[in-house]
């Protein structure tokens, strides 16, 4: 589209952390590949979250996982998002990787790879959702250029 965005159709969890998104928050895939959630704990690796990209809008789970129950919804899979949710360390400087936390659903924190270590890039690649554009802010979210690895 004219304003850089690309998006994703995939099909939303029967279950997610709160039973809903919250808009800004990075989803990850399930092991189909298809479905998404914001529970990193139902991903395909909740240590190195596989992010399909950020919901931007308020969505309940689906209600089941075919026919009308289902859900289908519209994953940001790159440009820009101006509210991603953080965890809140209040440590995102513009120019930083951000990474899906593995430990707090629905949320990014900053990616500083260790100098030299190959394997933790490796781990860690599809995990990151992006580049911040901005510092993050008081409250607690973080304007990033969206590019997940998937």
């Amino acid at each position: 589209s004219s304003d850089g965005k690309r998006y994703k159709l995939c099909k939303l969890d029967t279950a997610l952390a709160g039973t809903t998104t919250a808009a800004g928050q990075p989803l990850v895939y399930k092991t189909d590949g298809v479905t998404v959630t914001n529970d990193v704990s139902a991903g395909i690796d909740n240590t190195n979250p596989v992010v399909a990209g950020v919901v931007e809008g308020v969505f309940a789970q689906s209600a089941g996982a075919s026919g009308s129950d289902l859900k289908l919804i519209y994953v940001l899979i790159e440009g820009p998002y101006d509210a991603v949710l953080t965890n809140g360390d209040g440590d995102i400087t513009a120019g930083m990787m951000v990474r899906c936390d593995g430990s707090n659903d629905g949320q990014v924190l900053k990616f500083v790879p260790t100098a030299g270590n190959s394997g933790e890039i490796k781990a860690s690649m599809n995990s990151i959702l992006g580049w911040a554009t901005a510092d993050d802010t008081s409250d607690n979210t973080v304007a990033v250029w969206v590019k997940p690895r998937t």
